[in-house]
């Protein structure tokens, strides 16, 4: 119920702008070497802060707010915060090819998967 009167007042256009700067914010602040080793830097979280206000911006643009609302918020808490522990556990368990393989699989999905919406 929130998120459906989050945006209410705020024309469309002004939504979208707002999460493509925070998705910009996130790009130029995210921690890149946490992957590598943990860091404390305090970049990450507001690179982190910054995605999922995004995303919650986005989910309360939806037509129908509850269950869809619902998936997307859960889909970027999987994206924004539990990726970079899987991709930091692959790292270091798997070879760096292995480590680029399922990086370029990823792509591919998220390509394959968002290629229906634009046509």
């Amino acid at each position: 119920p929130v998120l459906s009167t989050l945006t209410r007042n705020i024309s469309s256009d002004t939504v979208h702008a707002w999460s493509v700067a925070l998705l910009v914010a996130h790009l130029y602040l995210h921690d890149y070497f946490f992957v590598v080793s943990a860091t404390n830097k305090l970049t990450g979280g507001l690179s982190l802060g910054a995605a999922v206000l995004a995303s919650a911006l986005l989910a309360s643009r939806l037509d129908s707010p509850h269950v869809d609302a619902f998936a997307q918020v859960v889909l970027s808490m999987e994206v924004f915060v539990l990726s970079p522990y899987v991709r930091r556990a692959l790292k270091r368990g798997l070879s760096r090819i292995a480590h680029t393989g399922v990086t370029v699989a990823l792509v591919l999905l998220c390509a394959a998967a968002i290629a229906p919406l634009s046509a």
